[in-house]
């Protein structure tokens, strides 16, 4: 599947950027060179066709969930699907 032209852009720019991998940084420095790197970035926001609030099942009980559904489907067609584990802050 090819990737979606923004972020085919900004894995070229992190390859030139040569800047060290987020993991090998001190907490502090990885603030600053993400804050760095953002305001680069500037993205504006993509509209989207529907989003759904969800509750996915688990032992624990619930957990809540979005999915975001970036345009509709043509006849027959099947939309990729990416999964989002949000971590809480790892750093």
């Amino acid at each position: 599947m090819k990737l979606d032209p923004q972020i085919e852009w900004v894995l070229a720019l992190a390859r030139k950027a040569r800047t060290p991998p987020v993991w090998q940084l001190s907490p502090a420095d990885a603030r600053r060179q993400y804050a760095r790197t953002a305001a680069v970035l500037d993205f504006r926001d993509t509209p989207v066709w529907a989003t759904h609030e969800l509750t996915v099942p688990t032992a624990a009980g619930g957990c809540a969930a979005r999915l975001v559904v970036p345009r509709e489907a043509g006849p027959g067609e099947r939309l990729a699907l990416l999964v989002y584990f949000h971590g809480g802050g790892f750093v």
